[in-house]
């Protein structure tokens, strides 16, 4: 009888331990969650900011050869000119 004093007394602590384990554990899995969607949201994020930062790039790249070409046209019908 004893024996099985202890045995619940033993069984009642065990269980008033892993009660507060498991909670801090259960909250931390959410956390860590929170924390991967909040990463993955930065990381699209900053893939579209490269894409449309490459994408400006190119129409800046190409406008200036545009303007370099005009540029050139025009200095050689000046030149053809005089």
């Amino acid at each position: 009888m004893h024996h099985e004093q202890i045995k619940e007394e033993m069984e009642y602590q065990e269980q008033f331990f892993k009660d507060p384990i498991k909670i801090i554990h259960d909250a931390r899995t959410a956390e860590e969650d929170k924390f991967k969607k909040v990463q993955q949201e930065q990381v699209e994020r900053v893939a579209k900011f490269i894409k449309f930062q490459d994408k400006e790039m190119k129409k800046f790249v190409e406008e200036s050869k545009n303007l370099t070409r005009n540029h050139e046209d025009r200095m050689a019908a000046l030149r053809h000119k005089y």
